[in-house]
Order: C-alpha cells, then structure tokens, then sequence
C-alpha cells in the first residue's frame, strides 16, 4: 500500500517520540489506517535518506555564474515536430521539442567549433 509524503512525514514525526506500536494506534484512531511497525520503521528510514539526500544537495550547489554584458548576444533555437498517440484516448497529435542555445560567439579549432560562455536555459 502506498502513503502520501504528508502521513510518511507524521508517521517519522511521530516515531521519534514513541514508540512504533504506538505510532500504529495512533494512526489507526487519528487516520482510521491499519499500519505495522514493519511501515512505521520504512518511513522512518525513508524520512533519514531524504534528509540525508538534502544535505548532500546543500553541498553540491554551484556558484552563481557572472553575469557579462557582451556586445553580440546570439540565441540558436531548433525544434522537431514528433507523432505521438495516446493510447488510451485513441488520441493522434503532433507534440513540438525544442531547446535554445545562448552564446557570445564561436571559435574554429581544427574541424571542431567551440562555443564561447554558453548558457543553456
């Protein structure tokens, strides 16, 4: 059986200050749910991989990049017009992808072309 994010969290919460038999009466009179101590011990450590998961993010963010003022700004955009289906509706339509690509400029090194201070947004 699957739980939302919200109970998963109550449920953590609430084992840290009693026990996990408790937790399951009091989810079953607060919630009207019949959980194990099994589940209350799943979301207890799934609560410990998210905040463990949260911290490791902390520490990996980047650095605000600076921001430059160039005198030729070039913006490439491409698409492709892709067939798709639902299945279910029996639904045909065309679904359009695209991506853009911001730069200052390009230099020619042998046969390969390099961007300068590319930004994809």
């Amino acid at each position: 059986m699957r739980f939302s994010p919200e109970l998963v969290c109550h449920v953590a919460k609430m084992a840290t200050v009693m026990s996990y038999r408790q937790v399951c009466h009091f989810v079953k009179e607060f919630y009207h749910l019949e959980i194990t101590k099994d589940t209350v011990l799943k979301a207890v450590k799934r609560a410990g991989e998210l905040l463990s998961e949260k911290e490791n993010f902390a520490f990996a963010k980047e650095e605000p990049t600076k921001k430059i003022n160039p005198k030729i700004l070039y913006i490439e955009g491409d698409g492709v017009m892709v067939k798709s289906s639902d299945s279910a509706r029996d639904d045909k339509r065309n679904v359009d992808l695209a991506h853009f690509l911001l730069h200052t400029g390009s230099k020619k090194i042998a046969k390969i072309v390099m961007f300068w201070k590319i930004s994809m947004r």
